[in-house]
């Protein structure tokens, strides 16, 4: 049996959940590099709203400090916006739900254009590669079999799985749908027969 499951994250829940997870710093250097080379802290949001299609964009503030030549560069962008695109991507646990953020647009003051944009495409490289770590590998999440107890033939267990998955992005939510499949195993011999 096949059910289809939908969940609307809206702009209240994600900016709750949002509360909860900014300011965080994040090291912009690949992982075992020394963290306090490279790295952006983002504080927390003062907006947020949806990009139909896109996902959902975040304005904030954050401090960046960016090492080059040996010299440790601090920078303080007073506007930024973030944009965390809703993706399904696959590894090697399987399919999994991740919100890879990119930076759109940040206030590099006294910085040229060129700068401005080599730093920006770096930080994105760095946010992306990073971004696909953590998500949830939702049919890991939703893959079980409950054992049924012995005294009931000749079923054995009920299995729930994950199917389909897709997201989308509207005017006011990030939407979530999933084929859920259900049904019971028959493994054991059916004594009254």
């Amino acid at each position: 049996m096949k059910l289809q499951l939908t969940a609307e994250l809206t702009e209240q829940s994600l900016t709750e959940l949002l509360a909860d997870l900014l300011p965080a710093t994040i090291n912009l250097d690949p992982l075992g590099v020394d963290s306090t080379r490279r790295w952006i802290r983002i504080e927390e949001p003062n907006h947020v709203d949806f990009v139909r299609d896109v996902g959902l964009r975040v304005r904030t503030s954050a401090a960046l400090q960016w090492t080059a030549v040996g010299l440790a560069v601090p920078v303080t962008l007073r506007d930024v916006q973030l944009v965390l695109r809703p993706l399904v991507v696959t590894d090697e646990r399987g399919p999994k739900l991740v919100l890879e953020p990119s930076i759109e647009n940040a206030d590099f003051r006294f910085m040229p254009n060129f700068v401005d944009e080599a730093i920006s495409g770096r930080i994105n490289a760095a946010l992306a590669t990073q971004g696909q770590m953590i998500g949830w590998h939702f049919g890991e999440s939703l893959t079980h079999q409950v054992p049924l107890p012995a005294n009931l033939s000749p079923v054995n267990s009920f299995n729930l799985g994950a199917g389909a998955f897709t997201v989308s992005v509207t005017d006011h939510a990030i939407v979530l749908k999933l084929e859920v499949t259900m049904g019971f195993s028959r493994l054991r011999p059916d004594p009254a027969t």
